[in-house]
């Protein structure tokens, strides 16, 4: 199947039916492992994923998947966009136009324009009252879903022609005078993955805190040593091997730093753990989600470790401690339209319009899994 037509599930249709993110992750593994494409492995890490509509970033264990599928077609980038906005925007995929299509196989055999399926943890939103449930986790929250493209999945030129600020404007006319704004931060976005000029000043405090954070003398030393023996605990020695190698890439995906130099044999080890973890998978399908869950273990422990004093929270500078306990960053209401338009392209009418095409996962509203 050569998926010519832009794919997305309907408002509020949920997950059910829908393979949880670790079969998908599981599946694109492979695919990588079959052709010796493994992201982790590359010589430069891409940078972290973004949406190309707000500008943030998954920061969950979806951006692994947009990592894998990256890395699997051959893609220059992890800037992608979500099925219902990229439709609704009027870009086509490149399996809608043969020439490009055979194009894009001819310099990576693996290209495809199938979709991968971004899968948030929501609030039941229709059943707040949960004194009456027995099981708060299972029945208080549902997971919802939506197809996700990358952008070199789609033709150069419906690219081209989209992100284009007239062209923009015409197409996002959300009736409160949000149209200007809307597309120059899309353009804005597009220009700052390709740049990285706006984040310059986060990755150095990135790189400053994970500087501090490593040494003997910190005074989280211990912590960072005791968690990371923590997820340790109960991790067969293919995990073990997995999250070391992986926090670290993370680590110079994050700092935009060429922070470790990996050997030829160090990286057919990994190779070879991904496999017999897959293999173990075929054997007991009960641990299905050990890779997914070892990944993203080492994402989040690699997260921290850019954290100012290793906190949860993503705090990365002295005064993004102090806002943070002040609580001065709270927004004023008066603020919250500008602030919020960046949530969704498509405006409410539009969204009645076409509810079946289009999804109630507003973009933006980033929850973690």
């Amino acid at each position: 199947m050569r998926y010519e037509e832009i794919k997305t599930y309907a408002v509020n249709a949920g997950a059910d039916g829908i393979d949880p993110s670790y079969k998908e992750i599981n599946s694109l593994i492979r695919e990588n492992l079959l052709h010796g494409t493994l992201p982790f492995l590359r010589d430069k890490p891409f940078p972290p994923d973004m949406n190309v509509i707000t500008g943030r970033a998954t920061a969950d264990i979806n951006s692994e998947k947009i990592l894998l599928k990256a890395s699997s077609i051959g893609a220059t980038s992890t800037m992608w966009i979500y099925g219902a906005d990229a439709e609704y925007l009027g870009l086509e995929l490149k399996s809608s136009n043969p020439a490009e299509f055979r194009e894009a196989v001819k310099k990576n055999p693996d290209f495809n324009c199938r979709p991968i399926v971004i899968q948030k943890v929501r609030e039941r939103f229709s059943d707040r009252d949960m004194r009456s449930k027995t099981n708060v986790l299972n029945e208080g929250l549902c997971r919802d879903a939506q197809c996700a493209y990358l952008l070199d999945q789609f033709t150069e030129k419906s690219v081209e022609k989209v992100f284009n600020l007239r062209r923009l404007e015409a197409k996002l006319d959300g009736g409160q005078g949000m149209k200007s704004f809307l597309a120059r931060k899309i353009i804005e976005n597009r220009s700052e993955y390709n740049t990285g000029k706006k984040s310059a000043e986060h990755t150095k405090a990135a790189r400053s805190n994970l500087v501090a954070n490593i040494k003997r003398t910190s005074p989280v030393f211990r912590e960072i040593v005791n968690k990371r023996n923590s997820d340790f605990k109960h991790y067969l020695p293919e995990q073990k091997a997995i999250y070391d190698f992986c926090y670290k890439r993370f680590l110079e995906q994050e700092s935009g730093e060429r922070l470790y130099v990996f050997s030829d044999g160090e990286r057919e080890r990994i190779e070879k753990s991904f496999a017999t973890l897959l293999e173990k998978i075929e054997e007991n399908p009960k641990i299905s989600g050990i890779i997914a869950r070892t990944i993203f273990d080492a994402y989040s422990f690699s997260q921290r470790l850019t954290h100012r004093n290793f906190s949860l929270e993503p705090i990365f500078t002295k005064e993004d401690e102090l806002n943070r306990k002040s609580n001065t960053n709270r927004r004023p209401p008066d603020a919250f339209t500008r602030q919020d338009a960046v949530r969704s392209i498509i405006d409410e009418d539009t969204r009645e319009k076409y509810k079946s095409r289009s999804f109630s996962m507003h973009i933006g509203e980033e929850i973690s899994m």
